[in-house]
């Protein structure tokens, strides 16, 4: 015999399996393309327009999110997925930007603006990677996690070697050349710290991987002097001579570089 509760269990049960149905029912009907959308595509994409040319940046994106969720394959798609990485990138949110240039890429390796979405997508972890905190405490470059500029490298590595008479070249090459003596600089404070702390093998090590990976670096000269003051210091005098000779004729030959890069303006609109 069933309780009341029971009772009441199957009354709940047979009520949402009614719902079910009527659901079924319904979903037999000829339901429009695009359920919940709220716009055309046009219109979506009208809107994300006009808010870009206001600057209003986050309602462009909504509107972008929106075509992309209702009208996925419409005539729209690749352009909307471009203005949305441009939007993402002015509003700050750098990941999110480099995300979509990063699906844009696998997406569309044919299309016409392949450049652009790569050198955005760069030059937003770029920017992720010079975090507000290390800025405000003035941190040096070359401390701060290199995870982010090294995925810039690769993409601008790509773009470089992709289109080499692209727009972006220049400003990609000087971009890849300031990562590359970020991450010199990283390996050249670690092998000053082994010099300090007397670790003179370790410090030969480091300062000769530094040079071996990155020799057009301006941290070079400061590598090959940590070797000769190694070996110095090791007693191995004649070593350090050779090094030391190596030395002056880089120093003869070699060309200031600016410590502080001048990069093109932000990217512009696609």
């Amino acid at each position: 015999m069933l309780t009341n509760g029971h009772k009441q269990v199957a009354r709940l049960a047979i009520v949402a399996v009614s719902a079910l149905l009527a659901v079924a029912c319904n979903s037999n009907k000829v339901a429009p393309s695009y359920t919940g959308a709220n716009n055309t595509e046009q219109g979506y994409y009208q809107k994300a327009v006009d808010a870009m040319r206001r600057n209003q940046f986050e309602l462009a994106e909504s509107n972008l999110k929106a075509l992309d969720t209702y009208y996925p394959t419409g005539a729209y798609t690749e352009q909307a997925q471009l203005d949305l990485m441009y939007s993402q990138y002015r509003q700050g949110q750098f990941v999110e930007a480099a995300a979509t240039g990063s699906k844009f890429i696998n997406s569309y390796p044919n299309q016409a603006k392949l450049d652009y979405a790569y050198y955005v997508a760069a030059v937003a972890l770029m920017a992720e990677g010079q975090s507000t905190l290390a800025k405000l405490f003035k941190q040096n470059p070359a401390e701060r996690d290199q995870k982010y500029n090294l995925q810039a490298f690769s993409l601008l590595s790509e773009l470089t070697a992709r289109f080499p008479n692209t727009l972006y070249y220049n400003d990609a090459t000087q971009r890849m050349r300031y990562i590359r003596n970020l991450s010199a600089n990283k390996l050249l404070a670690t092998a000053d710290f082994s010099l300090k702390r007397k670790s003179y093998v370790a410090a030969i090590k480091q300062a000769q991987l530094l040079l071996e990976q990155y020799r057009e670096a301006p941290a070079a000269l400061d590598a090959l002097t940590i070797i000769v003051s190694a070996y110095t210091a090791l007693g191995q005098a004649s070593v350090a001579q050779s090094y030391a000779n190596i030395l002056a004729a880089s120093q003869a030959t070699s060309a200031i570089a600016p410590t502080t890069p001048v990069f093109a303006k932000p990217p512009s609109a696609p």
